[in-house]
């Protein structure tokens, strides 16, 4: 530790001296460190001291002293006080404390609220009977009391430590009546009147009103200025609303997802019109006439609202699929089954026709849609390349078409035709093939020109019979004779 040194200089040495020793303070006192204490002797050289010692740091620690002139007070002096503002307007000390440690002998400590500046508390820790001392400015009244006490507006019971939570009345801004509640409670459904002096008490629901057919949960009509009328036909028990008879409406709105109930085979209508629509016990629905849509709109549910749109032209879509119960059924009024659709996907038209009145229709077939017969607008129905008609339980004979070739395929038995008059043209129709008259001739043409005819004679042949190279004619009689041979030349 540095030691410094009293100096010894005295007035009669000389100059050098005076350096000498000024040089060794100045070397004591440069770089100057301390362990851990400073001890000061005071004004008095005895055998009192005073020592300040220092903790040993765990990093370095800086002191600083305000620049200005003052005594420094020990924790010791304080006490349990800390001084706010230590003199009041007289410039007499007013003994406005904050107490931070009060014993039990310290009566009537208290925190002081400056109501000339407007100074807030934050969070004040209240203890029973202490008061709080409002803004006086503006309130004849300074005192906001916690426990109860006669005549005081806002109390707080502490035997039961009932909560005072925001107020049960909002005045009106310009000020209003203070009322007097009713020292007991009244008896059940009785209500609070007053006697227009501000005197609250439980009466009667029926004193000052003339009500009639009063009986629980009944609506109470107005038949009066002073009158009522408890409606049998209207109840309400706090949550559902139960009419008996017709609601007639221009707007009814819905808030919650319960919907509109009507009873089992209730209807729905309309002045004119009672029973327009009828919903069963089961939920079917029955429309007594036609449902009518703008043009272009849409019906659907909440979270899916253009489910199905209706165009002008009266051309339905549907977003996604129809689903209708299994074995369920679609129809008309007059015939409400005319299609059924069983629980495995089959569906049979119980009455009329399939109509497809589209030019250009597709019924398609098949898992994958391979087999498509299509609507050939003012010609008739089409079947694509190689896609055949089957007829048999086997499947034993086809027609079709390859993109080249027609093709009548039979696999077993014969191609019988039943006709009085069978012809073949050719594709425009202006060249005859042949003839087959029932009980008449068979004509056979070359070129559009007869050539081979039978009669009941026999045959009649235009033009030349020529036998090929190595062939034989014959000629027979109606016996089987023959009557003429003609070889083919070699």
């Amino acid at each position: 530790m540095a030691t410094v040194t009293a100096s010894v200089v005295g007035t009669g040495d000389s100059l050098e001296t005076f350096r000498q020793q000024f040089n060794n303070l100045r070397t004591d006192v440069s770089g100057l460190s301390f362990d851990s204490t400073i001890v000061f002797e005071g004004s008095v050289a005895d055998d009192f001291e005073t020592t300040l010692s220092i903790t040993n740091p765990t990093a370095d620690r800086t002191i600083t002293f305000p620049d200005k002139s003052d005594t420094l007070a020990l924790l010791g002096d304080l006490g349990d006080v800390v001084l706010l503002n230590g003199t009041d307007s007289s410039g007499t000390d007013a003994g406005d404390n904050l107490v931070l440690d009060g014993p039990s002998t310290h009566v009537g400590d208290q925190i002081l609220f400056e109501d000339a500046t407007g100074d807030h508390l934050e969070n004040p820790a209240v203890r029973n009977e202490v008061d709080i001392l409002l803004e006086t400015s503006t309130f004849a009244k300074k005192d906001f009391l916690l426990d109860e006490r006669d005549s005081d507006r806002i109390e707080f019971e502490s035997a039961t430590q009932d909560p005072l939570i925001g107020g049960l009345f909002v005045p009106p801004a310009g000020g209003g009546p203070q009322f007097t509640m009713p020292t007991s409670d009244g008896l059940a459904n009785q209500i609070l009147g007053t006697d227009g002096s501000g005197n609250l008490s439980f009466i009667n629901q029926s004193s000052g009103l003339s009500l009639a057919n009063d009986a629980n949960n009944r609506v109470i009509t107005a038949t009066g200025a002073n009158s009522g009328n408890g409606e049998a036909n209207l109840l309400f028990d706090g949550s559902t609303l139960t009419v008996t008879g017709n609601i007639t409406a221009t707007t009814i709105t819905l808030s919650n997802d319960s919907g509109l109930i009507v009873p089992d085979d209730g209807n729905l209508g309309s002045a004119s019109a009672t029973n327009a629509i009828q919903i069963s016990s089961g939920g079917i629905v029955t429309f007594v006439d036609d449902i009518k849509i703008k043009d272009g709109g849409t019906i659907g549910v909440a979270t899916t609202a253009d489910a199905m749109t209706i165009a002008s032209d009266g051309t339905v879509t549907f977003k996604d699929d129809i689903i209708i119960r299994d074995a369920g059924n679609l129809g008309s009024a007059s015939d409400p089954d005319a299609i059924a659709i069983a629980s495995g996907g089959d569906v049979t038209l119980t009455g009329g026709n399939l109509l497809l009145a589209h030019d250009g229709a597709v019924l398609k077939f098949g898992g994958d849609s391979e087999i498509t017969l299509t609507h050939v607008h003012n010609s008739g129905v089409q079947l694509d390349d190689s896609m055949k008609m089957l007829f048999g339980t086997g499947a034993d004979a086809e027609i079709y078409h390859n993109g080249s070739n027609f093709y009548l395929d039979n696999g077993t038995g014969n191609i019988l035709a039943y006709s009085d008059t069978m012809q073949f043209f050719s594709k425009t129709g202006s060249e005859t093939f042949a003839q087959f008259n029932h009980n008449g001739a068979v004509n056979l043409y070359y070129d559009n020109s007869k050539k081979f005819e039978t009669t009941s004679a026999g045959v009649t042949i235009t033009g030349t019979v020529t036998a090929t190279a190595g062939s034989t004619l014959l000629i027979k009689d109606s016996g089987g004779s023959t009557v003429k041979t003609v070889k083919g030349i070699s």
